[in-house]
């Protein structure tokens, strides 16, 4: 199994500093590729349908309205990816400005929200990668998590 974490428009250089950081450092427990999508004005239809037609593929999207992610609830679902032998991918997107198409959410394996308050793209995406490597530091009993 692999992630790939996809971000709708080019992040600020801080954030992709920081993204970078737990990028390497998830890298560590599991592959994982980061993917930076250039954002076009509306929806990103042809970038979401292409990701719909891939086989084998779970598909995560963020989104203020979904099941609220807590680290205890992300650790939960890394384990039961990791046990599941029939996942290859794990697909993480983040939306742009403009978020993602309503069809596109709908159509996501798994919705879930960060907050209920609204981020920035760059923001949630650096959430993610470091939410990320907490919980794999939880599962595999490193020091890093302290809750």
């Amino acid at each position: 199994m692999n992630f790939e974490i996809i971000k709708i428009g080019k992040p600020k250089n801080e954030y992709a500093t920081l993204a970078s950081i737990y990028e390497k450092r998830v890298q560590r427990f599991i592959k994982c590729h980061n993917q930076i999508v250039k954002a076009k004005e509306g929806k990103n239809l042809h970038f979401e349908e292409g990701l719909l037609r891939q086989k084998r593929l779970t598909l995560v999207v963020f989104d203020q309205k979904g099941t609220p992610l807590s680290t205890d609830r992300l650790c939960q679902r890394l384990k039961d990816w990791f046990q599941c032998g029939s996942i290859q991918t794990v697909t993480f997107v983040i939306g742009g400005a403009t978020g993602l198409s309503s069809e596109f959410i709908a159509a996501a394996h798994h919705k879930w929200s960060l907050s209920n308050c609204l981020f920035t793209s760059d923001l949630s995406w650096l959430i993610l990668w470091e939410q990320l490597y907490r919980a794999c530091s939880i599962i595999n009993n490193l020091p890093y998590h302290n809750g």
